[in-house]
């Protein structure tokens, strides 16, 4: 499997009463000041807030716990502050949302009475860490660099500084599955490798991580792919069987040979698509010769580079389903309209995953649609490509073309067969420069315009009646104003009498 990839972290630490302020600003220490007061119970700040301290991070959100009442702390905040009130799930915890600041309340879990019975019962030791706040709430005046007493009965802390994701005990994972895909998805977003004790009781467990909620396992795996370091951490969950439980139509890709322009099997050959996609998407100009300001702000668009990896690791899920073998040629492998039977398959993993429609809809035309750059250039080495050609792709895509060409130059790029051509890589960005300059020179020209016939058109001048021929016609005619067969009205009308008669 891909090597995995260590993060440099800095000197791990215990926080101060400076790094507690600047996670709690002086309206939410004065507001939980009086809050404490009035429930009359200690206030710890933990989890990943006190991780993120130690390990010299600024915290994205503050995690606090309680006793108990976790839910009354939560209210109480809210009303004072005039934030939102949100009750989390069947866990004893609540958050409370206030402008951009995420404050969440937990009362000590699974029967604990004491903080650090309560941090034992918590996923990672470097998730089961304890700063007791009270204190420093309660005085006027704290210098900044007063180190706060750190409660860390799992030894976390020094799990960090050895970059190591493990679990204090196999009861842990036990009383709740989706744990181990928390072990992966830290270890992926940390860069911090797995134990082997952990990894050993995951492999023993795995099978019982289907108990966990379907929104929660996609919330985590894609928190993995989400990371830099997803295909070297997707690998290892193959390597305990993780991965086979989530999706068991990637292990059908196992072992499954491909034809001489691969030099993997069926999934070896999706996880390399996965990483080499990464690589491409740490390069400045993304693997091409050069920068392309279509393929910058397509990426640039809230999740488009996520769902790119789901595409890169699902691109070829529909070959297990279509493999077979052409007695005719010699008994050549085939994957005949895999592209399309994955289409099918993954519409079925979304599904199961409870993925947004949005989601699902993206990755899967990008998968329907993963041959289309291939064939082009297949074509393009005849002649050169006509703005037809260019402008279907371009309608298909629908407005994936940029994601598109880095899926399918990190498949070219994972493939190294010897039958694989050479100038592949080459090939695919001049059909991609093609289509851009057929984009910009002929079609936004043209959309961006207004239309030279419409309905009303057809229905004043053409006599036509409305209905579904309406937009085959506009369609049409379109196509035609972008091929520069048409220019003026009367032309279009023209041609749209004549698609009306005939």
């Amino acid at each position: 499997m891909a090597n995995h990839i260590r993060h440099p972290i800095g000197d791990c630490r215990v926080p101060t009463a400076g790094d507690v302020g600047s996670v709690l600003p002086e309206w939410l220490r004065s507001e939980l000041r009086v809050l404490q007061r009035r429930m009359q119970a200690e206030l710890y700040l933990a989890g990943g807030t006190v991780r993120d301290l130690v390990l010299g991070r600024h915290p994205h959100d503050v995690d606090l716990v309680v006793p108990e009442k976790s839910h009354d702390w939560a209210r109480g905040l809210a009303d004072a502050i005039g934030g939102a009130y949100v009750p989390l799930g069947d866990e004893d915890a609540a958050r409370v949302v206030f402008q951009e600041q995420v404050i969440d309340f937990s009362s000590f879990r699974e029967g604990a009475v004491t903080i650090e019975q309560d941090l034992r019962k918590r996923d990672l030791t470097i998730n089961a860490m304890a700063v007791q706040i009270t204190p420093f709430l309660q005085r006027e005046a704290v210098a900044d660099d007063t180190s706060l007493t750190l409660l860390d009965p799992c030894a976390g802390m020094n799990d960090l500084q050895t970059q190591t994701i493990r679990c204090a005990e196999q009861q842990i994972l036990h009383s709740d599955p989706l744990r181990m895909l928390r072990a992966y998805r830290f270890s992926a977003v940390l860069g911090f490798d797995i134990d082997e004790l952990t990894s050993r009781w995951i492999g023993e467990f795995c099978r019982e991580i289907t108990r966990s909620a379907p929104e929660r396992i996609y919330y985590e795996f894609r928190m993995v792919l989400e990371s830099s370091n997803s295909a070297a951490v997707i690998g290892r969950m193959a390597d305990s069987g993780m991965l086979w439980r989530l999706f068991p139509e990637l292990k059908k890709g196992v072992g499954m040979q491909q034809p001489a322009s691969h030099h993997l099997d069926v999934f070896e050959h999706s996880l390399e698509a996965l990483r080499c996609l990464e690589e491409l998407l740490s390069d400045p100009c993304y693997g091409f010769s050069k920068s392309y300001i279509e393929v910058d702000n397509w990426l640039a668009e809230k999740n488009h580079r996520v769902l790119l990896k789901w595409a890169a690791l699902f691109h070829d899920v529909g070959k297990p389903v279509t493999h077979a073998i052409d007695e005719s040629r010699d008994g050549k492998i085939t994957f005949y309209d895999h592209d399309q039977q994955g289409m099918r398959v993954f519409s079925e993993i979304a599904e199961r995953l409870r993925m947004s429609t949005a989601d699902r809809t993206h990755v899967k035309h990008l998968i329907g649609l993963h041959m289309r750059p291939f064939h082009l250039g297949n074509v393009a080495r005849e002649k050169e490509l006509t703005i037809r050609a260019c402008t279907r792709l371009i309608r298909k895509a629908q407005g994936l073309l940029p994601g598109l060409f880095l899926l399918a130059l990190a498949d070219t790029t994972a493939g190294k067969g010897d039958k694989r051509p050479l100038t592949l890589e080459k090939e695919l960005e001049a059909v991609l420069e093609r289509i851009l300059q057929v984009q910009r020179e002929n079609v936004a020209p043209v959309l961006q315009a207004p239309p030279l016939v419409d309905g009303h058109d057809l229905i004043d001048v053409l006599k036509l009646q409305p209905g579904p021929v309406f937009k085959t016609i506009l369609a049409a005619i379109q196509d035609a104003q972008i091929e520069g067969a048409i220019q003026t009205k009367e032309e279009a009308l023209i041609l749209a009498s004549s698609l009306a008669q005939g």
